[in-house]
């Protein structure tokens, strides 16, 4: 399931001119369908990953603003203002989350694709079912472990590895899923989900094609949770 790239393509080339009465071609769910949601049975096999990227887009976006206020002293409530947001897909902060797809892989060619990872993409994609379902694994890591984050990163004391470290492994051990833990193999019953091409698209028709998808149900992408 997913956006087809004629799909695509037509949404850029005559959606956005205004001709936007598509139903029924290419994309799932069109014609009345629910926007994308997260798949939450896949939350617990991304956590550990989820996690880590999360710390490091936290952590870069610190750097940033240190970086744009050289001679300012950075407090803990300003830091806690700029990560309040990184795990909505439609803020600046939370860009990242378009930015990743959840993909199977297996440490052995020979044997099963058991885990889950996330992949970063070369180009960011619409928000559809995977970077809804690494939105709510990042909510879900940020309600555990924000506090910490920002307090860390304020702080200035860790390098990456160390702060992605405790992060991931300390303060969120309690989680399932959680770097510090076994990793966990998903179910046979699990069935792989076809993912869109999207190769093809211009990035900078990304942050128009998702405004369309949000503000046209029409044009919304079904899931459901496998």
């Amino acid at each position: 399931e997913g956006m087809d790239p004629a799909m695509m393509a037509q949404m850029m080339g005559e959606g956005m001119g205004g001709g936007m009465g598509m139903p029924g071609m290419g994309m799932p769910g069109m014609g009345g369908g629910p926007p994308a949601e997260a798949v939450v049975s896949d939350i617990k096999y991304i956590t550990c990953p989820t996690c880590k990227a999360l710390v490091r887009r936290s952590e870069s976006l610190v750097e940033e603003l240190r970086k744009s206020l050289p001679n300012t002293k950075i407090s803990e409530d300003r830091i806690d203002d700029l990560l309040e947001d990184i795990c909505n897909h439609d803020s600046v902060a939370g860009r990242w989350l378009s930015e990743y797809e959840i993909v199977e892989e297996t440490p052995e060619e020979t044997a099963p694709k058991t885990f889950l990872n996330l992949k970063r993409m070369p180009k960011p994609a619409p928000c559809l079912e995977d970077c809804m379902t690494v939105a709510a694994a990042c909510e879900r890591i940020f309600s555990e472990a924000g506090p910490d984050l920002v307090e860390k990163l304020w702080a200035n004391k860790m390098d990456k590895n160390a702060l992605t470290s405790y992060i991931c492994e300390d303060v969120t051990k309690r989680m399932k899923g959680s770097c510090a833990r076994k990793r966990l193999k998903i179910p046979k019953s699990r069935k792989s989900r076809n993912k869109p091409e999207l190769d093809s698209i211009d990035p900078n028709d990304m942050q128009e094609i998702n405004e369309m998808i949000r503000n046209n149900p029409d044009l919304a992408s079904t899931s459901k949770e496998l």
